[in-house]
């Protein structure tokens, strides 16, 4: 018996590593003519977008030497909002469901639930996202909130079975020197 010998460059595997070879360089020198190519112009539609941001991107430019600073989220009327995601909970679902087109239902479903569940008296119900969140206010009556108190809360709930996760609603601020 003879083994036949073949030549890579001619056979499946060795013209598939030329032609990927060629692919890469190809790329390599399409990158580079793009990258060194003039931008293409402006539609006014586009122009139009750019004037109405850059003020913004003005107004936030005269702060940059202002710190920026993570700061919880509270409601005028006091307390601090978390981001929960529960597991099945069909009380909950309800209030997802139903917030968008009746939340005044949502909430006082989530309040009965509330009350059947001691760990959440403290809370009342903000909002619902598509996302399947609800924003819970978390306002303990008489007690001026600490970060400590609010990490304590947010292990506290991420502990339970029926929470997935629960999160500080925290917002990025910036603040001057008057401030």
């Amino acid at each position: 018996m003879t083994e036949d010998t073949e030549d890579p460059a001619t056979t499946g595997s060795g013209q598939r590593a030329v032609l990927g070879g060629l692919a890469l360089a190809g790329a390599c020198i399409g990158g580079i003519v793009w990258a060194t190519a003039s931008p293409p112009a402006l539609s006014p539609t586009a122009l139009s977008d750019a004037q109405q941001v850059a003020p913004v991107l003005m107004a936030t430019e005269s702060n940059t030497d202002a710190p920026v600073k993570a700061n919880v989220t509270e409601n005028t009327e006091g307390g601090v909002d978390f981001i929960v995601r529960f597991s099945d909970i069909p009380e909950i679902n309800h209030c997802l469901r139903t917030f968008r087109t009746d939340p005044e239902n949502a909430r006082t479903t989530f309040k009965d639930w509330a009350r059947a569940h001691p760990d959440f008296a403290d809370f009342s119900l903000k909002k619902a996202n598509y996302s399947g969140e609800l924003v819970l206010t978390w306002d303990p009556m008489g007690e001026d909130l600490e970060r400590q108190d609010i990490v304590e809360k947010q292990e506290d709930l991420q502990a339970m079975d029926t929470v997935k996760y629960a999160d500080p609603d925290f917002t990025a601020t910036v603040h001057g020197a008057d401030q």
